[in-house]
């Protein structure tokens, strides 16, 4: 069982950079007209989005961990990663990345060795921001939660029948209601992952909060703080915040 900030990992560190005419969404949904990532709380002191690599992103688990990174030294190409420690925000998948490796939503060159921790999203007062997909009915309809201080591990859905059901979660981070008739306002339970590979998370808190209709927006619930500390050091100390800069995001291509 793995807590924010518990274990350092190591891969290789890439550039995918900000590609003109990308899909601005990513793979988590996480895009700047598709969950408001670029102006919610959870984007305080992040330094640029970050592709994990697909074992690691785990079918979007992963989708929303902040991470600590820096390169080490060792690679190919000409421009090193910093070997100082930023911020990252997990909003894509890396299909041909191999585990511990990450790609960076940056413009740059080569491929360097890195080590990252996972660590909580500053996300201040911020409450949860919700998005909806396709054209949801009273039948069927599936939404995004983003600006989430922890990864959500579960989403259940309070339905007509007054019981809380277990939602699906798709590639995308999608998390998908059928049956009903469903009428909003809504009821959700979402729990707290500290990373995708926890099956049963040390941080795994259950908040219920309502959303108030397909237009998404804000909610008025947030996971709970918990104290955590940098695997060594105090690493995180050193990333001095800055703004994201809006750019293209890595598209899953699924087999």
């Amino acid at each position: 069982m793995l807590s924010p900030g518990s274990v350092t990992y190591s891969g290789d560190g890439t550039y995918y950079g900000q590609q003109s005419g990308q899909d601005d969404a990513a793979a988590c949904g996480y895009g700047k007209n598709f969950a408001n990532s670029l102006s919610a709380e959870w984007s305080t002191g992040v330094q640029t989005f970050v592709a994990m690599n697909r074992q690691q992103y785990n079918n979007s688990n992963a989708c929303g961990q902040c991470i600590m990174y820096r390169g080490t030294g060792a690679g190919l190409g000409t421009l090193p990663i910093p070997g100082t420690w930023q911020m990252g925000l997990v909003t894509n998948v890396c299909p041909e990345c191999a585990y511990g490796s990450i790609d960076l939503d940056k413009n740059g060159d080569g491929r360097w060795k890195v080590e990252w921790y996972p660590v909580v999203c500053n996300v201040g007062n911020g409450t949860f921001k919700y998005y909806f997909g396709g054209q949801p009915n009273p039948y069927w309809f599936m939404f995004v939660i983003s600006n989430t201080r922890y990864p959500v591990a579960s989403v259940s859905l309070r339905y007509p029948d007054g019981n809380f059901h277990s939602l699906s979660r798709g590639w995308n981070d999608m998390w998908a209601a059928n049956g009903g008739p469903f009428t909003f306002p809504i009821t959700i339970q979402a729990c707290s992952s500290c990373f995708p590979e926890t099956v049963t998370s040390v941080l795994g808190d259950t908040v219920t909060d309502t959303i108030q209709s397909t237009s998404g927006g804000a909610g008025t619930a947030q996971f709970p703080a918990h104290a955590v500390s940098p695997p060594t050091g105090d690493a995180a100390s050193s990333a001095a915040p800055s703004t994201i800069a809006a750019g293209g995001r890595r598209l899953m291509w699924l087999p």
